[in-house]
């Protein structure tokens, strides 16, 4: 009398190996498009904190009645505060294509009223027109 052969049940290697070719040529098409994507939300998180810095040094040079000067050059903003004290801003993807300078008025005015600068290799343009209002 025999005995009825065992059936083992689960996967076989080739299985296994079309399933994982199939799982990476997929995220192979989807990563470049998620990378894209990070950097896209980083460079607009350093856009959003120039802004704001600008829109702070506007309050403060209007409340203390005095001009304030910031200097933008390569990765970072400078800026001499009324109090005499010198603060600096590092950006992670904004580079300031060349020296420039953002001078605010004692009535909190800001000129110029565009920056300009590098991000991901191509040349773009900041408005300020919309932090004076």
């Amino acid at each position: 009398m025999t005995t009825p052969a065992k059936r083992h049940s689960g996967f076989t290697l080739i299985e296994l190996l079309i399933v994982m070719v199939i799982m990476m040529t997929a995220l192979s098409l989807v990563a470049p498009m998620g990378f894209e994507f990070l950097d896209k939300a980083y460079l607009q998180n350093d856009r959003v904190r120039l802004k704001n810095k600008l829109i702070g040094l506007r309050q403060q040079a209007f409340i203390n009645g005095r001009e304030i000067r910031a200097d933008l050059s390569g990765h970072s903003l400078s800026v001499v505060l009324p109090s005499g004290k010198l603060q600096r801003i590092d950006f992670d993807y904004i580079e300031f294509a060349a020296n420039q300078q953002v001078v605010i008025s004692r009535n909190g005015f800001l000129r110029p009223l565009q920056i300009e600068f590098l991000a991901q290799g191509k040349s773009h343009q900041l408005s300020l027109a919309d932090v004076n209002n």
